[in-house]
């Protein structure tokens, strides 16, 4: 009895390149997922890092008072802004997740505020640190009493809470709205641009 072989057959062009765009869309997945959740926990690092310099600060300033201007340097030997946050190649100077020595320390009035500035922020990350940094009760450490984005004005509706100029204000703020936040976060620019991120704290 004579067997019958069956014949190899190769891929066609067709079968190959079904076979290849499958592929690509994999890892076009995973590499679009794995830049969320970079991105992610770039955000929340930074919403750590200046909730932890705040309530170190906050403490620091308890009977004290400083001078005005720019405090990074002072503040980093002081040991209010930890050293994983500190700029490695200039150690008097501190990080933010998305740029080298770019988390800045300033006092700001009657030697009690101090604001808390971050730049080069990206407009999504803008958005979750207003919406975040916000989601808080008055009198908090960490409770920011104003927010800045992009050091310059900006309108809102007079029906927002507090929103004023160029800064929207608390006392009275739980969470800040994400319409509000788009639109602090759309002034000046900063749409499709990188910019700055402000926190007054007012201990």
């Amino acid at each position: 009895m004579q067997r019958q072989h069956k014949k190899n057959r190769a891929f066609t062009l067709t079968e190959l390149a079904i076979v290849l765009g499958v592929i690509g869309a994999v890892i076009g997945a995973i590499w679009y997922a794995s830049g969320n959740v970079s991105e992610a926990r770039k955000e929340n690092d930074a919403v750590l890092e200046v909730q932890t310099v705040a309530q170190n600060i906050a403490t620091l300033m308890v009977g004290r008072t400083f001078p005005g201007g720019e405090l990074t340097s002072s503040m980093i030997t002081a040991q209010t802004i930890p050293p994983s946050y500190v700029d490695s190649a200039a150690p008097a100077t501190a990080d933010n997740p998305w740029s080298a020595s770019n988390f800045k320390v300033f006092n700001v009035t009657n030697n009690k505020t101090f604001r808390l500035s971050l730049y080069n922020v990206p407009r999504k990350a803008c958005l979750a640190l207003l919406t975040q940094m916000t989601n808080c009760q008055t009198g908090q450490s960490t409770c920011p009493t104003v927010v800045w984005t992009n050091g310059a004005a900006t309108t809102c509706a007079a029906s927002q809470n507090g929103c004023t100029g160029a800064v929207f204000t608390s006392p009275g703020w739980t969470n800040l709205t994400t319409t509000l936040a788009n639109t602090l976060c759309n002034a000046n620019s900063y749409t499709g641009g990188t910019n700055s991120v402000e926190f007054d704290f007012t201990p």
